[in-house]
């Protein structure tokens, strides 16, 4: 969390409040949620902090765009500053208060303020000449016979796959559980295994759920947040993932949850094969 509905509700909502802005400064006191650039191999974090800062301060924000889970300013230098919320990250703007929390500010031109608010300090922050390059394709873009070439190779389980951003980006724990419950697969099956329609309804599967996520504005459990700092409204119409225990909605099977993986996994045994 948060997985692809989550920040694309988020690049949605700052892309009209943002772009144009030119930055006017960035300050933040955690420099090891840095990361080095493509361009530059500096380890120290704070060093790379101050490199990153230097590199934006100035650049007028062109377009905010989405690869995978990161959140990406295109910068007028040609340059873009991701930012990965990881577990507990949010992008608040123009928040009322301060908080302990707040990892990151950056200041905008016209009296816009982005805050990067983190609990855990997993988030990360990075420049990157290529986004595109660090992450799979998009499940929203890719083409059916990509997705089906993608799986189908592969000896690890499927929802393993679907956690791979190397295989598929933007997809986490809450809508894999999702995606096999609408495609009716258990979580437990190898992509190599699954026949051309089973891939197929798993392909229809993720665009389903991804976009009624989106629609939804995404999955609000604890942290997440959209920038005006409301909640997401997926949770209220989950199928699978968090209801151990209750009747299928398909089939009136009772939900079962397993680990796959080191991650909770949630699935109707009765029309999940």
């Amino acid at each position: 969390m948060p997985e692809l509905p989550e920040v694309e509700t988020i690049v949605r909502y700052l892309r009209p409040r943002i772009c144009g802005r030119r930055i006017l400064s960035m300050e933040s006191d955690t420099p090891r949620i840095f990361r080095g650039s493509q361009r530059q191999q500096i380890t120290n974090p704070k060093r790379i902090y101050e490199y990153t800062r230097h590199a934006v301060i100035g650049k007028k924000i062109k377009s905010v765009e989405r690869f995978g889970k990161n959140i990406a300013f295109v910068l007028s230098s040609g340059n873009n500053l991701l930012i990965h919320l990881m577990m507990t990250g949010q992008i608040l703007l123009n928040p009322d208060r301060k908080s302990p929390h707040d990892r990151m500010r950056i200041d905008l031109s016209g009296g816009v303020r982005l805050i990067f608010n983190d609990v855990r300090k997993f988030g990360r922050v990075r420049l990157a000449a290529n986004p595109q390059d660090l992450v799979g394709p998009d499940p929203l873009k890719i083409s059916l016979a990509e997705f089906r070439n993608r799986l189908r190779k592969k000896n690890g389980i499927i929802k393993s796959l679907l956690l791979n951003q190397n295989i598929i980006s933007g997809i986490g724990n809450i809508y894999a559980d999702e995606v096999l419950w609408f495609a009716g697969i258990r979580s437990l099956r190898r992509g190599r295994d699954l026949s051309s329609a089973e891939l197929s309804r798993l392909y229809r599967a993720c665009r389903r759920v991804l976009k009624n996520a989106i629609n939804k504005e995404g999955t609000t459990m604890r942290n997440y947040r959209k920038p005006d700092d409301s909640e997401g409204g997926y949770y209220a119409v989950r199928k699978v993932y968090q209801r151990t225990g209750e009747k299928c909605s398909r089939d009136g099977a009772i939900i079962k949850r397993i680990v796959v993986g080191q991650r909770a996994t949630h699935f109707c045994p009765k029309h999940q094969k």
